[in-house]
C-alpha cells in the first residue's frame, strides 16, 4: 500500500512542478506555502529560537569575534540609525517573523505593528505583547494608508514573488517585477510625508556560473519557502522606476548572512534539529505535513542538502573573500527607498 501511497505523492508533485514551470499556472498559493515553511521551521529549530536571534542575519563589519546576538543588535542599531527613526514613531514591519525587531524597536520608544503569514509566528509574538496582524502584505490593508513614519521588510521580500512559469521565458520575472511595484506602492500609501522603507533582500548573482548541482539546489530552494528571487538590476531599473520612491542607499551584506550560520550553531541557515526537544511535536508535525503538505520532501531536502549555505557558495568555517562574494550564486542587499512628494 505504501509504495501506491508514495507513486501518488511523487506523481503529484512532477504534475504540480509540470503545470507551475512549464504551463505558468499556479497550483497552491504561493502565500500559503510560505506560512508552512516558517510553520516548519517553528517545529524543527531549536526551543525559543527567536530570545536572541531572527530569521535573517546579524552584522559583523569585518569583526567575526561576535557572536550572532550581538551582530543582531548591531544590525538593528545601523537600520534604525540608517531610518533616523525617533521616539514615537509609528513603524510597519511587514514580514515581522517573530517580533524580535519589533521587540527591539518597541525598547526604544517606538510604536511597532506587525505583518506575517504564519499564525505559528503572529502567536509568538502576540505572547510578548506586541501587536500583530497575520496577513498577506501584497494585499491592501485600508486602515495602514497614511499611519506610519517607516516600513521595514527585512527578508521578506525575497517571498513576494514566485516562480512559476520560471521555464517559459521571462514570465516568472516579468511577474515579480509587477507585484514589487504593486507591493511598494502600498507602502508609499501607507506612508506619511518623508517617509522611508528599508529592505533586506536576497538576490540573484548575474555573474555567477550554475552547474546541474546549482539549480538542483535551487529547486529545492524554492519549493521549500514558497518565493523568487529577483535580481539587483530589475528591482533598480524596471521596479523603483515605477513607484513613487528614489533610491538613497545600496549595500551589500552577502558575508555577513554567510558568517550568521557560522558563528551560531543553531542559526536556521545551519543547524542540527534537537530530536530530544519536544519530540512528540516533531512526530505529529511530520505525520500532519504527509497529509497537508505537498512540499514536505522539500523542507527536509532543503535541510539535508545545507541549500541555504549553498547560496553563498557552501558551508565553510571562514569568512567569504570578496573573490567568493563576487561568484556566490546570491547575494544579500540593503537598500532604503525614501518617498517623493
Amino acid at each position: 500500500m505504501w509504495k501506491y501511497l508514495l507513486l501518488i505523492y511523487f506523481g503529484l508533485i512532477i504534475v504540480s512542478d509540470f503545470t507551475e514551470y512549464v504551463l505558468n499556472i499556479p497550483v497552491w498559493d504561493q502565500a500559503s506555502r510560505t506560512a508552512t515553511c516558517y510553520d516548519w521551521f517553528e517545529q524543527y529549530l531549536e526551543n525559543d529560537y527567536d530570545r536572541n536571534k531572527d530569521y535573517s542575519e546579524g552584522i559583523f563589519e569585518n569583526n567575526y569575534s561576535m557572536t550572532l546576538q550581538e551582530a543582531t543588535i548591531n544590525k538593528y542599531e545601523y537600520i534604525f540609525n540608517k531610518l533616523e527613526l525617533k521616539p514615537g514613531m509609528k513603524l510597519l514591519d511587514a514580514g515581522c517573523g517573530t517580533g524580535v525587531w519589533m521587540e527591539f524597536c518597541r525598547s526604544k520608544g517606538i510604536n511597532v505593528v506587525g505583518m506575517t503569514l504564519s499564525p505559528e509566528q503572529a502567536q509568538l509574538v502576540k505572547n510578548k505583547g506586541l501587536t500583530v496582524y497575520v496577513g498577506d502584505y501584497r494585499i491592501l490593508n485600508e486602515s495602514f494608508i497614511n499611519q506610519f513614519d517607516r516600513i521595514t521588510a527585512l527578508g521578506s521580500s525575497e517571498h513576494v514573488c514566485t516562480s512559476v512559469g520560471s521555464l517559459s521565458g521571462s514570465a516568472a520575472a516579468d511577474r515579480c517585477n509587477k507585484i514589487r511595484i504593486d507591493t511598494w506602492n502600498l507602502f508609499y500609501q501607507y506612508l506619511k510625508p518623508s517617509g522611508k522603507v528599508y529592505i533586506t533582500v536576497i538576490t540573484t548573482n548575474p555573474i555567477a556560473r550554475w552547474s546541474y548541482i546549482d539549480w538542483i539546489q535551487t529547486y529545492f530552494l524554492e519549493r521549500h519557502y514558497g518565493g523568487y528571487y529577483s535580481s539587483m538590476n530589475d528591482i533598480e531599473t524596471k521596479v523603483i522606476p515605477k513607484i513613487g520612491f528614489k533610491l538613497t542607499d545600496i549595500q551589500d551584506k552577502t558575508k555577513d548572512y554567510h558568517w550568521s550560520s557560522v558563528a551560531d550553531p543553531d542559526h536556521f541557515g545551519h543547524w542540527y534539529i534537537k530530536w530530544h526537544e519536544n519530540t512528540s511535536n516533531k512526530v505529529i508535525y511530520f505525520v500532519k505535513g504527509m497529509l497537508t503538505d505537498l512540499y514536505l520532501i522539500h523542507h527536509w531536502m532543503y535541510y539535508i542538502l545545507d541549500t541555504w549555505m549553498w547560496q553563498f557558495g557552501g558551508y565553510q568555517e571562514t569568512p567569504m573573500t570578496d573573490e567568493q562574494v563576487l561568484n556566490s550564486p546570491m547575494l544579500l542587499k540593503y537598500f532604503m527607498l525614501e518617498k517623493i512628494e
